[in-house]
C-alpha cells in the first residue's frame, strides 16, 4: 500500500480543468492530499500554463465554453514534452459519439460526474504507475543501449602501434569515453572526461563523441592537433546544450614510423616510460569551452626508440586513498612504471591495474578510471623500410 506521504514526496504534479467551480473544488481537495493540483476554470489558462510546465496527468471536463475538452486535447497533440503525459476525461455526459469522440483523441480514461472519490484515486492511481513503470522501462532500455555504445574500445594495433585499453565504471556508468579514428596518413586515440556520473554524464558523453569524431574527420587533414582543439573549443563555447557540462580531452596523433603527437585539454598530461626514467608530457591545456578563444600546445615524443606512453583520465589520479595528496598519485604511477621498463606492455597494464585496485579496494572507485598503454614495434617500421618499392617474389 502507498501511503500518502509517499505521493507528495514523489511530487507527481496533476492538472484540473473545469469551468463547475463546485466539481473542480471537490475534486481538487480529493487529490491534493496525494498529488500536487493545479486547477483551471477554462481551458485557454490551461493549455497556457502547459505549454511551459511538465506534469504528469491531465484531467478536464468535456463540455466547457469556448474551448470544450475535446479541443484541449487535440491542442496539446503540438507539445512534443506532453505527448506520454495521461489524460482523463470527467464528464455527466452518457452520449456515446461523443465518447468515441474522446477516445479517438487518444485518452486513457472517463471518469463519470458526479465523481466519487474512492472512483477518482483507483482510477488515477492505476494511471500514474502504469506510465512511471514505462518510462522506467524505457530509461532502462535507453541506458543499457547508450553505455553499451559509450563502452570503451580500441584495437589491438593500428599503425604499428600496440595497445591495450582498461576501463572501469564508477557509478551505474559515467562519463569517459575513448575514440579511434583513422585518416590515410595517421591515427587518433582520444579520451575525454565529461565530469558526472549517472544518465547525464552518458547523454553529454554521448553528445561529445558526435561533435568530436565529426570534428576530426572533417579538420584533422588541414588542421593541426592543437588548431583541431581550438575549433572544438570554440563549438562548445558557442553551442547552448554543450556548455551546460564540462569535458576533459586528451588526443594522441599516431603516425606509422613511431611518432606521436599529444594535446590535452583540461586533462592530465600522459606519462613516458622510458628507459632511464618516467615523464610528464608538457601539454597541459586549458578546459575545452571555459573562453571563447584558447590556444593548444601539442607535445611530441618517439616511441620508435622503444618508450612506452600512458595516456589516462583523471579517474586514475583521484583515487580515494589519496584526495588529499593527487600530486602523490603521479609519483607512486611513476615509481610502478619505472620497475616495468624491461616488461611487457601487459605486464605493465597489470602492474598499474594492481596498484589501483589496491587502492580504492575498500572505498571503491571516486570517479570512472580509464586509461591506454601504447608502444611501437619498431620491427614492422624496419620491414616497411627495407621493402619499401620492391616486389616480393617468393
Amino acid at each position: 500500500m502507498i501511503h500518502q506521504s509517499e505521493y507528495k514526496q514523489n511530487n507527481l504534479s496533476i492538472v484540473l480543468v473545469d469551468d463547475d467551480d463546485i466539481i473542480r473544488e471537490i475534486v481538487r481537495i480529493y487529490l491534493e492530499d496525494r498529488y500536487d493540483v493545479d486547477d483551471f476554470s477554462n481551458a485557454q489558462d490551461a493549455l497556457e500554463f502547459l505549454k511551459v510546465h511538465n506534469v504528469d496527468l491531465i484531467l478536464s471536463d468535456i463540455n466547457m465554453p469556448n474551448m470544450n475538452g475535446l479541443e484541449l486535447r487535440d491542442a496539446l497533440n503540438d507539445f512534443t514534452h506532453l505527448e506520454a503525459v495521461p489524460f482523463i476525461f470527467l464528464t455527466g455526459s452518457s452520449d456515446d459519439t461523443l465518447k468515441n469522440k474522446a477516445k479517438a483523441l487518444g485518452i486513457d480514461d472517463f471518469i463519470r460526474k458526479p465523481v466519487q472519490k474512492n472512483d477518482l484515486l483507483n482510477t488515477v492511481a492505476p494511471i500514474l504507475l502504469r506510465r512511471a513503470q514505462v518510462a522506467s522501462a524505457l530509461g532502462r532500455m535507453l541506458d543499457v543501449q547508450v553505455t553499451e555504445s559509450l563502452k570503451p574500445h580500441l584495437p589491438n594495433e593500428a599503425r604499428g602501434f600496440r595497445m591495450i585499453l582498461d576501463s572501469q565504471e564508477a557509478s551505474a556508468g559515467g562519463g569517459d569515453l575513448v575514440l579511434h579514428i583513422s585518416h590515410k596518413d595517421f591515427d587518433f586515440i582520444i579520451i575525454a572526461d565529461v565530469m558526472g556520473h549517472g544518465v547525464e554524464a552518458k547523454f553529454f558523453a554521448h553528445a561529445y563523441a558526435g561533435y568530436i569524431y565529426g570534428l576530426m574527420r572533417s579538420f584533422a587533414d588541414t588542421l593541426s592537433l592543437e588548431g583541431c582543439l581550438e575549433r572544438l573549443n570554440k563549438a562548445i563555447y558557442e553551442d547552448s546544450l554543450l556548455e551546460k557540462s564540462m569535458l576533459t580531452v586528451c588526443v594522441a596523433q599516431l603516425f606509422p614510423d613511431g611518432r606521436v603527437i599529444v594535446a590535452t585539454a583540461g586533462h592530465p598530461a600522459p606519462l613516458i616510460v622510458a628507459k632511464d626514467g618516467v615523464y610528464e608530457m608538457d601539454c597541459n591545456g586549458m578546459l575545452l569551452g571555459a573562453l571563447e578563444d584558447t590556444t593548444y600546445e601539442a607535445a611530441h615524443i618517439d616511441l620508435s626508440k622503444g618508450c612506452q606512453l600512458l595516456l589516462f583520465s583523471d579517474g586514475l589520479i583521484e583515487l580515494p586513498t589519496m584526495l588529499d595528496n593527487p600530486e602523490g598519485v603521479y609519483i607512486q604511477i611513476a615509481q610502478h612504471l619505472g620497475e616495468t621498463f624491461s616488461k611487457t606492455l601487459e605486464q605493465s597494464e597489470a602492474i598499474l591495474q594492481s596498484y589501483y585496485k589496491n587502492e580504492c579496494k575498500d572505498q571503491g572507485l571516486r570517479d570512472d578510471v580509464t586509461y591506454v598503454f601504447l608502444e611501437f614495434d619498431a620491427s614492422k617500421l624496419l620491414k616497411s623500410k627495407k621493402y619499401d618499392g620492391y616486389r616480393k617474389l617468393f
